[in-house]
């Protein structure tokens, strides 16, 4: 259940989506430009947190992340489907880590909503009105790149100020680009597809 929790909220409606199998209070949407701002500083607060897949902020030693992909062993976190250890090294226990769509959703429960079942990257482009353009693009909006060689998905945050963060990958940490240099590194149609979306605005 994804359910708003926002203070301020004076009416919810239900709603249920059955494609998602998600139900969720959506509020009355008086708090989005809070919520926006809100999104947007959190992701930036955290510029240089570690990268680890699954990861969805505060990971302490030895907790399974998200259908138990992840394990954090020895001191370590260790992805046991693509052997990736967190770029920090270990010891890496009780400080955050976040995967792409982690970030997004860590941003989103800090500024207290709760996302329910609202988690990987397919789930938050399912879920979000589609944008036309960059041009459209708000604070906590998303953009998203499908990597059709390998038939997966990324999502960077868009901050304002012609910015996106992203926790980048396994070698890299949460990062903040410019939209020039987003393009530039997805500027291959053959290989990636871009998206835009804003998710905030169906659950806020």
């Amino acid at each position: 259940m994804k359910t708003k929790i926002l203070a301020g909220a004076l009416c919810a409606v239900v709603i249920a989506s059955a494609a998602l199998g998600v139900l969720y209070l959506k509020g009355s949407g008086e708090n989005l430009p809070g919520l926006r701002k809100s999104v947007a500083d959190i992701v930036q607060a955290n510029l240089g947190a570690h990268y680890l897949y699954g990861g969805e902020g505060d990971i302490p030693n030895g907790e399974v992340v998200r259908d138990n992909d992840v394990t954090l062993e020895n001191h370590t976190a260790y992805d046991t489907r693509t052997g990736w250890y967190c770029s920090a090294g270990p010891p890496c226990e009780n400080i955050r880590h976040f995967d792409c769509s982690g970030l997004f959703y860590y941003a989103v429960t800090k500024s207290g909503v709760n996302m329910g079942s609202l988690r990987t990257v397919e789930d938050l482009y399912g879920a979000s009105i589609k944008l036309s353009s960059e041009s459209d693009l708000k604070k906590g909006d998303l953009v998203f790149i499908y990597k059709k060689q390998t038939d997966n998905w990324h999502v960077g945050i868009y901050v304002g100020d012609g910015y996106i963060v992203q926790a980048q990958g396994a070698s890299a940490h949460v990062v903040k680009w410019t939209l020039t240099e987003w393009n530039q590194y997805y500027s291959d149609t053959s290989k990636y597809e871009m998206m835009y979306g804003d998710l905030l605005s169906s659950i806020a």
